[in-house]
């Protein structure tokens, strides 16, 4: 009967250790995911982009230079800039305003908590 007992607690153990690592995972996951839409929420900038590149001694986060000024952007954004393009991003809004070289203008955004789950 012990031994029955010991494999009893062990599969409880094991359940509870799961569920508990779930709901930790969970919200390191889901904060960080706000915590970048806040930031895309917050940040103002404007320039010409001078560089871009992916970061590899800042976790390979996609970067771009403009004038005086490094800004990490979400890869979503990062795929749609070229070098030369003229950006404009206000506080307060997910909006990113891209003026190309040719003349197209291009309004897009900032992802979401949507975007992440």
């Amino acid at each position: 009967m012990g031994f029955l007992k010991k494999i009893l607690l062990g599969c409880v153990f094991i359940i509870i250790a799961y569920y508990i690592s779930e709901k930790i995972i969970y919200k390191i996951r889901d904060s960080g995911s706000q915590s970048l839409v806040d930031y895309g929420n917050e940040v103002d900038y404007q320039g010409i982009i001078i560089d871009k590149f992916i970061d590899s001694t800042e976790h390979n986060i996609p970067t771009m230079i403009l004038k005086g000024r490094k800004e990490r952007i979400p890869i979503t954004l990062y795929r749609n800039l070229n070098v030369g393009d003229s950006v404009v991003k206000k506080s307060g809004t997910l909006d990113l305003f891209v003026y190309k070289k040719d003349g197209e203008t291009k309004t897009l955004k900032y992802p979401t908590l949507e975007y992440f789950q």
